[in-house]
């Protein structure tokens, strides 16, 4: 699939449910706008805005709302398309911090690419624990924009000495899932 462009890509994948649901929310917004503004349905609020001041800011923060539900759904999509089977390669990446996030416990990482060095984040795989400082995961990486990164969760091998600048096309043999025996629990 690596010589799909975007758009096709998208079509031969088809959407994840996260991209699912921000193409509905953002098609659902457009579709309420349109409506309003063709007096499909009639505005429970007080009567229109008269000024046009206020014509202006109504106009300015629909498209800003579209705008950052666009900007998300783009984003999602266009980093799966960058980490498409065959587009991407792997490097050990290692923990260098670790905190709190809204979502669960997070962990940050960094790796080297060619010289350059790049820094991410991600949910830990088990969301009670931290994975120490300085544990080396397996990153995918896209060749065309190397900050652009996912952990894989698996543990890099302490005997691995040897890393080509721009990783493996696949990960390397005997790669297993990773191993939880060392990682502690949150404080």
């Amino acid at each position: 699939m690596q010589h799909l462009s975007f758009p096709a890509f998208l079509w031969h994948t088809g959407l994840t449910g996260e991209e699912l649901f921000q193409l509905l929310v953002l098609s659902s917004v457009a579709l309420f706008v349109l409506a309003v503004r063709r007096n499909w349905i009639p505005s429970p609020r007080a009567p229109a805005a008269t000024t046009r001041f206020e014509q202006v800011m109504v106009r300015l923060s629909t498209v800003g709302l579209l705008a950052v539900v666009g900007f998300f759904l783009f984003t999602s999509l266009h980093t799966r398309y960058l980490l498409r089977p065959g587009a991407g390669r792997y490097l050990p990446g290692e923990v260098y911090a670790y905190g709190q996030a809204k979502g669960g416990k997070m962990y940050w990482y960094r790796y080297r690419v060619a010289g350059g060095t790049y820094e991410n984040h991600t949910f830990c795989a088990d969301r009670e624990v931290y994975p120490p400082l300085g544990t080396r995961y397996y990153i995918l990486y896209s060749l065309a924009e190397p900050a652009v990164s996912r952990s894989t969760n698996i543990r890099v091998p302490d005997t691995l000495q040897y890393v080509p600048s721009l990783g493996w096309g696949r990960l390397p043999a005997g790669t297993t899932s990773s191993s939880k025996s060392t990682e502690r629990r949150s404080p």
